[in-house]
């Protein structure tokens, strides 16, 4: 009788110590200071920003290490298609997203005169409405709908524009220190499932030898 409960007993005994082994996961800054002081352009298309495991791309352009520091500078340029930052982790582990700094939101042309206003916001893989954002402020989030997230984008647009003729207008979004967390996944977990296929081939083969 003994015999028979040793295999569960040993890979509870197992999925014990490999849960104790997990390291745990802290909050992951994301200071856009990789640039060693330089600006780093980023296009549509082209190779994205990593940085601290996460991945970040543009539908239009963005500049990381802008303002002479560590920020990711975004541009609208259009009434109708908003520029989007999109943030993934590289592993493709889910994270949670804990807040975050919109350093400035601001308009520039050529004569400094605003013809339209400008709306910046976040929105999460689990989000049906944006969230909208104000200027110099800094961010802090928990719970739903930040945690367990797969992206998220920042995203910045004009509204109300007009008939601007030749002068050049653009709407800029200053985003800096992006707080974030993996959500905790045992580290061993891919042993799990080798465990539970070892014990079992071991109790066949006790089988067998009971049955010889």
């Amino acid at each position: 009788m003994l015999e028979r409960f040793q295999p569960i007993h040993s890979l509870s005994l197992m999925l014990a110590v490999l849960w104790i082994a997990t390291p745990a996961y802290g909050t992951t800054t994301i200071t856009f200071d990789s640039g060693g002081g330089e600006t780093i352009f980023v296009l549509k298309d082209q190779t994205p920003y990593s940085e601290s495991g996460y991945v970040f791309t543009t539908n239009d352009l963005m500049s990381i290490g802008d303002f002479g520091s560590g920020r990711v500078a975004s541009q609208a340029l259009s009434e109708t298609t908003p520029t989007l930052i999109e943030m993934q982790s590289g592993s493709g582990q889910a994270f949670n997203l804990e807040g975050f700094q919109i350093v400035d939101l601001f308009l520039y042309d050529d004569d400094k005169t605003v013809f339209a206003d400008t709306s910046a916001w976040v929105m999460t893989s689990s989000m049906s409405d944006k969230f909208f954002l104000d200027s110099a402020r800094v961010y802090n989030f928990s719970g739903d709908p930040w945690e367990g997230l797969t992206s998220v984008s920042f995203g910045l647009e004009l509204n109300g524009a007009v008939d601007l003729g030749d002068v050049k207008l653009a709407a800029y979004m200053d985003l800096d220190n992006i707080r974030v967390s993996a959500v905790p996944i045992p580290a061993a977990l891919p042993l799990f499932g080798s465990a539970i296929g070892l014990l079992a081939l071991a109790g066949r083969r006790r089988a067998r030898r009971r049955r010889v």
